[in-house]
């Protein structure tokens, strides 16, 4: 438990939190896999939740809105 309190300190101290409010603020939130949807490649993997990306920031899977790792959507 204590490594988990150390990644939220460490998230908390140096992720841009204010740069993704703007951002959703701006361009607002697509939900890219509903709940309890299919992983497209491993259909075997259910979302427990909605998983969502802001539009015009980055993606983290390549198989999202923007069909690169990483690359900047917008």
């Amino acid at each position: 438990m204590a490594a988990l309190q150390q990644l939220a300190n460490l998230t908390a101290q140096h992720f841009d939190w204010e740069g993704w409010e703007r951002l959703i603020e701006a361009n607002g939130l697509t939900i890219d896999r509903p709940y309890r949807s299919p992983h497209p490649r491993f259909p075997e993997i259910i979302y427990p939740l909605d998983s969502r990306s802001a539009q015009g920031g980055t993606a983290p899977v390549p198989h999202s809105p923007c069909p690169l790792k990483l690359a900047r959507c917008g």
